[in-house]
């Protein structure tokens, strides 16, 4: 028996993590770069408001690092765990939506509501439903991609997530994210 039919039959889930080097080198290259545009730009700011010319380097490093950390470990969560938790991120993602819209809960910037403040951080909720989202769609779409394929509904059922999540967006309002959502699922 080759080793080609033997991976094969494997399931997926069982098979060990592929590498991610070259996600890993170049999301590091795009966080350096950014760092060192933010930096140039904030310089003389942070040299006036805080006597520290890095210090929004200093704190985006650490923000970055806490990123790539993230990142490692996410990359080590086996798929089918993903798909499990899919429904339950997305519940989530729509509760952080209508919180954040909630008068005294969401912080009002600018005449936006798109922020929870938790103290150390604000959370933008916006930006975990759009992971959150687009994990439920491929999941979705993995499940039931011969309806999908083959009837109207399979595929208006996840647009009304989609349409749901644009509604709660357009009220914060957040329409870039909003754009971005629409245009990503789409592209699924």
């Amino acid at each position: 028996m080759s080793m080609a039919s033997v991976s094969h039959r494997i399931p997926i889930s069982a098979r060990p993590a592929p590498r991610f080097n070259g996600l890993l080198l170049v999301v590091s290259l795009l966080i350096t770069f950014g760092l060192l545009m933010m930096t140039s730009a904030s310089i003389e700011i942070a040299s006036s408001q805080y006597g520290d010319p890095f210090f929004h380097l200093k704190r985006q490093t650490i923000f970055a690092l806490m990123g790539l950390a993230g990142m490692l470990i996410t990359l080590h969560i086996p798929m089918y765990f993903w798909r499990r938790i899919s429904w339950f991120l997305l519940m989530a993602s729509f509760a952080l939506l209508l919180l954040v819209l909630v008068p005294g809960v969401g912080k009002v910037v600018n005449g936006s509501a798109r922020w929870i403040d938790l103290g150390l951080f604000n959370l933008q909720p916006s930006e975990l439903a759009k992971v959150f989202i687009v994990i439920y769609i491929a999941s979705y779409l993995e499940r039931h991609a011969e309806e999908v394929r083959e009837q109207w509904s399979g595929f208006l059922k996840p647009m009304l997530v989609i349409g749901a999540a644009v509604v709660l967006l357009h009220f914060e309002p957040d329409h870039g994210a909003l754009v971005i959502l629409m245009l990503t699922a789409f592209c699924l």
